[in-house]
């Protein structure tokens, strides 16, 4: 049991110490969470906007 415990600490360390690409997906996150809360602040006026050049596209490809 010992060896298996000490077999499971070493594994943690390891996964701990390694730390390639971190950074990169601590970034993503971030950056997802700020568009969703712009999106969430603002979605009245990018609904519009979005209605309004569907429109146009309708428009201009059926008119």
């Amino acid at each position: 049991m010992e060896n298996m415990l000490w077999k499971w600490r070493f594994r943690m360390e390891e996964f701990l110490k390694d730390e390639k690409g971190d950074s990169n997906m601590v970034a993503v996150v971030v950056l997802i969470i700020i568009v969703l809360g712009i999106g969430a602040i603002f979605s009245k006026s990018l609904k519009g906007w979005v209605e309004g050049v569907m429109q146009q596209l309708t428009n201009f490809s059926f008119g």
